[in-house]
């Protein structure tokens, strides 16, 4: 038997096509072929279930599935749950020819792009080199698993001067020498296999290697010499976009960004640097389309939609707060109801409630920024509201960006769980880890919350022995934390144990809004005792010392309905209302 005959018959084969008859007609081919195992998947829940359980050496995967996602989002999918190996031969396959549909397939530089209808012939010439390639690769991707990147490059080197010159080894190569910062060896690479004119490959990783000498103008200047001549090579716009950035030409940045994300609208990463670099050149237009276009194109397999919400989020906080006009700020407001309106309809049902919760911590991010801390905090808590008592079900990129509001406000309960399930989690995407990095960098929010927590014990210890003391603990927690949930009933409740006048601060901060349980059952309680209280005593309210209240309360003669937020505040049972 050949070699090629023996990986044929030893070569387990995976189709991923919606169309049945597509389906059977290509796998009849490749079983006359000689490959004995081949297998069929339908759709997206189909195939990651066949990669769970038997590990193929070849995927032909149709770009158009039946189904909420595409066949190049499937393979990211499977890469990234590593449901295939990095070895894994990769077949993109479409009937559908136009531009956007070949360059996307080809973002994930698969091993052949077949466009339908197949031939016998395309299919085999196709399988025998794939079947070459992926048996030369798998040496170098076990030395890359086993952490030897020496021995890989070593092994890509041997490949290449054996076999000759290959666009993936040699990128493969080139990226083990910059990631282990082998510039010489790099340029000697590029030097034994440069080719005239230069292809496109080799052009980028020249580029690279200037570009780390410190000539940014060059690097530039090369890769605008390579678009000429490969116009439809993607990845030379991004690598271009960042070095003209990087060389402060903002606005050339932005066309080349536009340019490519014109040809490959549902690559997230390219939406999100389009919508950076509006940002600063403060194309809020541009800044506002981009964010609808990832929104109609989210990755809605596993988190990566809302990690990509996120950071284009964090880029839209900062066009946000940037405006000085407040009239610009609500329109950028009403831009982003239609962005999440687009997103509501891309994500699968299952999805929404996470994005509902998300949306509500955006808006609490912004309204805090805008120093509206009790419409903040009503904010983060309806939309966390849903997950209290299972915060571990939330990703961590929605806990990262809503626990800078949650310590801010003092919700110590809240906090201390946003922090457990953290903890208990060993990978965090970039975002999130971003956005820890930068809480736990920002000394002044720590030293103030650090004694918040035995604060509250101290003065809760008081609260039933000595209410008067309780009520100055609760007073000092209040001036650094005047919206703190525990605070506050803790305040309330010294006020109903000494007969005072609620104060009506302290009620709106807790009134109206989702709470932790223990929280809401307290909060109850207090309301309906001073409901009660009511009916028994009649105006004014016991003349009992309010030294302690805030100034914002009335004198302690005056009668509830004097305050209209009380009022409007405390609740009313039937017996008070008749009397």
């Amino acid at each position: 038997m050949s070699t090629l005959s023996a990986r044929l018959a030893s070569a387990r084969v995976l189709i991923v096509d919606d169309q049945p008859s597509a389906a059977l007609m290509l796998k009849s081919v490749l079983q006359t072929l000689g490959v004995k195992d081949v297998d069929i998947a339908h759709d997206h829940r189909q195939a990651i279930t066949a990669c769970r359980k038997h590990a193929y050496r070849i995927l032909f995967v149709d770009y158009h599935l039946d189904g909420p996602i595409t066949g190049p989002e499937l393979i990211h999918l499977l890469k990234k749950r590593q449901h295939i190996t990095p070895f894994c031969g990769l077949v993109m396959l479409s009937g559908d020819r136009c531009t956007e549909v070949i360059l996307t397939g080809l973002t994930l530089e698969p091993d052949a792009f077949l466009t339908k209808p197949l031939t016998a012939q395309r299919v085999q010439k196709t399988l025998a080199e794939t079947l070459q390639d992926i048996t030369r690769r798998q040496p170098i991707y076990d030395a890359i698993a086993q952490k030897t990147p020496q021995q890989a490059i070593r092994l890509c080197q041997h490949t290449l001067s054996h076999h000759g010159y290959h666009p993936k080894l040699a990128e493969l190569l080139w990226s083990l020498l910059i990631q282990t910062q082998q510039w010489a060896a790099l340029d000697a690479s590029l030097a034994q296999w440069q080719t005239q004119p230069p292809n496109a490959h080799w052009q980028r990783f020249h580029a690279r290697s200037v570009h780390q000498q410190g000539d940014v103008a060059q690097a530039i200047r090369l890769l605008e010499t390579q678009l000429t001549r490969t116009p439809l090579h993607l990845p030379l716009y991004d690598e271009l976009a960042d070095y003209l950035a990087e060389n402060g030409q903002l606005h050339q940045a932005l066309a080349i960004a536009k340019q490519v994300f014109a040809f490959t609208p549902s690559i997230h990463h390219r939406a999100l640097k389009v919508a950076q670099l509006a940002a600063r050149t403060d194309n809020t237009e541009l800044l506002i389309k981009a964010g609808r276009t990832l929104a109609s194109h989210l990755p809605i397999i596993d988190v990566g939609w809302v990690v990509s919400l996120a950071k284009y989020m964090a880029i839209f906080e900062g066009t946000y707060f940037a405006q000085s006009s407040a009239a610009f700020q609500r329109e950028l407001k009403q831009a982003l109801k239609g962005i999440d309106h687009k997103a509501q309809r891309r994500l699968l049902p299952a999805q929404r409630p996470y994005l509902s919760c998300y949306g509500h911590v955006v808006m609490a991010r912004l309204q805090l920024g805008n120093q509206q801390s009790l419409k903040a905090k009503r904010r983060i808590l309806m939309g966390l509201s849903g997950y209290f008592n299972q915060l571990s079900r939330l990703p961590s990129v929605i806990l990262a960006d809503a626990l800078p509001v949650l310590m801010h406000l003092g919700e110590i309960q809240l906090i201390t769980a946003c922090k457990r399930v953290l903890a208990n989690r060993d990978q965090f995407d970039e975002h999130s880890a971003q956005r820890l990095q930068a809480l736990n960098a920002n000394a002044a929010l720590i030293q103030a919350l650090s004694p918040l927590e035995s604060q509250l014990h101290d003065a809760a210890t008081l609260l039933t022995i000595a209410p008067h003391q309780a009520v100055s603990h609760y007073r000092n927690i209040l001036k650094v934390y005047p919206l703190c949930s525990e605070a506050n009933l803790g305040y309330l409740q010294c006020q109903l144990t000494l007969g005072q006048t609620p104060d009506a601060d302290a009620l709106l901060a807790i009134q109206g809004m989702p709470l932790p349980d223990s929280l809401a059952a307290w909060r109850q309680r207090l309301l309906t005792q001073w409901a009660a209280y009511r009916t028994t005593v009649s105006a004014p309210w016991h003349r009992h010392t309010l030294a302690y209240r805030f100034p914002s309360i009335q004198d302690a003669s005056d009668r509830d309905c004097g305050d209209p937020r009380i009022t409007a505040l405390l609740p009313r049972t039937p017996s008070a209302t008749t009397a």
